[in-house]
């Protein structure tokens, strides 16, 4: 008896700091609410587009760590700074009336706890936001090795920086995958669909759905966008609707993601349109078109980064990656024009 209850002490020794750090670690920093509409009062709120023309840009901006995205490695404040103000300087310049942020910190350790919304909308004079919370922890311990280089606290989101009033906000969270350890899931990003109903400067009122999807679980990933484009389908009967964001996949036959939009009757994708036969189906084997890849900013070789659209209710005018954005994201961001009917 006296062997099994050292042997008991022991075991107790031993795992008592990985349970405590398992509940500390995994649980939240932040009380408030997941999903919220923020004003912001800026000194010189933008120019929006005339009349009913809109311009949107989506652009899943890394937490503004450039290539160093996910590496075990100590970032500068300077890092960060330097891709703040060089974003800062493409968004004033092509002036896009909505944003769909994913990857975009509002007090991370690893960003040096700059609330990177805030920042923006300040300096491009964006007055409307919508943050959708997408990852509390109070400790995250990735990348593994060294210690130096973990995430630590953790407060991140996906957002819609507007130049119109915000109507409502929704966030939908999207299941986790189930081949994950359970610990795994507790400190694991959550993904989403942001939802916000915005009443443009004509009195219109449209839809901007802001996503980012599994990246590394390619089940998980094709089931999320089957609910995505249930999501899609609540709105696109009555509103103008712009599903934007990261969905970590390609066109292609090798799986459905993508597929499942691109071969929806009425929508259509703004840098993909010109692939798209009379019949609205889509021949993804032929699409190798480099001026449409966003992902790595560095050395574009896939397309990962979309803007969807209901073609009865928006018409394109243009579109284009934004290459001047170069490596302040590991992801370049994607801009189009569009004409509300």
């Amino acid at each position: 008896m006296n062997k099994l209850k050292r042997f008991l002490y022991i075991l107790l020794i031993l795992f008592a700091p990985v349970v405590i750090f398992y509940f500390w670690g995994s649980s939240g920093i932040y009380s408030g609410p997941l999903s919220y509409i923020k004003k912001h009062d800026v000194e010189r709120p933008a120019r929006s587009s005339p009349g009913d023309t809109l311009k949107i840009m989506t652009y899943n901006i890394g937490y503004l760590s450039g290539m160093t995205n996910n590496l075990p490695l100590e970032r500068t404040y300077s890092l960060f700074e330097n891709n703040l103000y060089r974003v800062i300087d493409v968004i004033n310049h092509l002036n896009p009336d909505f944003i769909g942020f994913q990857e975009i910190d509002i007090s991370s350790s690893r960003s040096y706890n700059v609330n990177q919304p805030d920042s923006i909308a300040k300096h491009c004079g964006y007055s409307y936001a919508d943050i959708s919370i997408n990852w509390d922890k109070r400790y995250v311990a990735f990348p593994y090795w060294p210690p130096s280089a973990h995430f630590g606290k953790m407060l991140s989101a996906q957002a819609i920086l507007s130049r119109y009033p915000i109507k409502s906000s929704e966030r939908i969270a999207f299941d986790k995958p189930q081949n994950n350890p359970f610990f795994y899931n507790a400190f694991y990003i959550d993904r989403l669909a942001e939802i916000a109903v915005i009443k443009t400067g004509g009195g219109k009122e449209l839809v901007i759905i802001n996503v980012h999807l599994e990246a590394f679980d390619r089940d998980t990933r094709i089931k999320q966008a089957g609910c995505l484009l249930s999501i899609y389908r609540k709105f696109a009967g009555d509103y103008p609707v712009l599903l934007i964001g990261d969905f970590n996949a390609v066109p292609g036959d090798e799986e459905p993601t993508i597929n499942y939009f691109l071969q929806e009757p009425n929508v259509g994708e703004a840098m993909l349109d010109k692939y798209l036969d009379t019949v609205h189906r889509v021949s993804t084997r032929n699409i190798r078109d480099s001026s449409t890849y966003t992902s790595t900013s560095e050395n574009p070789a896939i397309k990962i980064d979309y803007i969807f659209y209901n073609k009865d209710r928006l018409r394109l005018i243009n579109a284009f990656v934004v290459r001047e954005a170069k490596t302040s994201s590991d992801h370049l961001p994607v801009m189009a024009k569009f004409e509300i009917r």
